[in-house]
């Protein structure tokens, strides 16, 4: 294979795709474009260094949600059993938005304290998607990330109240969301990545990031690839905002943008050895 002969690219037009933050990635659909989208991304992803966590704010967020500061095994099931039990509809007299709780809720469940509803930051350069809903409960917000958004409290008129947040990429939040309850570590890396968990999680047999890259560099098209890229992009940009500090989030991040930028540059250098 012959070396990559990386194409110029002018500091300007890296900087404006960084300024854009998925923007890297959004467009880049054919093996050409795949060239810029190399050129302009990061190759690591640093973990930025959060306050530390506010315990009497979580503290306060566990009487809402009738756990202890700090939340169990026990209390997670709970939690996310919890989950599906809040709705959402649209008020037919002022258009606005209410949250509802099953009145078929199990007992044994602990219900979502708040409804988050996520849109995309609001520039001239992006494309307005339609808000997306996430029944959180407060308590694993607060006792997780950094930088928890005002958290008004429930009242008998208003059980679950709705907190609008801008955040970089509505579409992945899922990611988070459902690791910040589960912490189910190969259930995180296949969403990360659109591969085997084998591959990953093979018994008695190394990690090898160089091979995993190998693999998909082989089993994705340009777009499939630049698509994970994003994915994971958008859920660095997420982690980052919300300051998770999980450490097996952050670790995720960084193996799964290794494999990625590996494949990436399997795939920029093909095209270059083609006759």
């Amino acid at each position: 294979m012959s070396p990559i002969r990386s194409r110029q690219t002018s500091p300007s037009a890296c900087a404006a795709a960084r300024r854009a933050a998925l923007y890297p990635f959004t467009n880049h659909r054919s093996m050409s474009q795949v060239q810029l989208a190399f050129t302009c991304i990061p190759r690591v992803l640093h973990r930025p260094v959060f306050p530390s966590r506010n315990k009497d704010l979580a503290v306060a967020m566990s009487k809402v949600t009738e756990s202890s500061g700090k939340t169990s095994l026990e209390e997670s099931v709970r939690m996310a059993r919890g989950l599906p039990c809040v709705s959402f509809r649209y008020r037919p007299d002022d258009s606005s938005m209410e949250a509802m709780i099953s009145p078929n809720s199990p007992k044994d469940v602990i219900l979502p304290t708040h409804l988050l509803r996520l849109r995309s930051p609001s520039t001239s350069r992006t494309i307005q998607m339609a808000p997306l809903h996430f029944p959180i409960h407060s308590n694993v917000l607060a006792s997780q990330c950094a930088n928890v958004p005002p958290l008004p409290l429930p009242s008998s008129s208003n059980p679950v109240p709705l907190v609008e947040i801008e955040i970089p990429s509505p579409e992945t939040f899922s990611i988070i969301h459902s690791h910040l309850y589960a912490h189910h570590i190969p259930g995180l890396m296949s969403d990360l990545l659109p591969i085997n968990n084998k591959l990953l999680f093979a018994p008695g047999s190394p990690f090898d990031i160089p091979a995993i890259a190998r693999i998909c560099a082989t089993s994705m098209t340009a777009a499939d690839l630049l698509d994970c890229g994003k994915r994971i992009y958008g859920v660095y940009l997420n982690a980052r905002m919300l300051g998770v500090r999980d450490d097996d989030l952050w670790k995720a991040i960084s193996i799964a943008w290794t494999i990625f930028t590996g494949a990436l540059t399997i795939h920029v250098g093909r095209r270059h050895s083609m006759p």
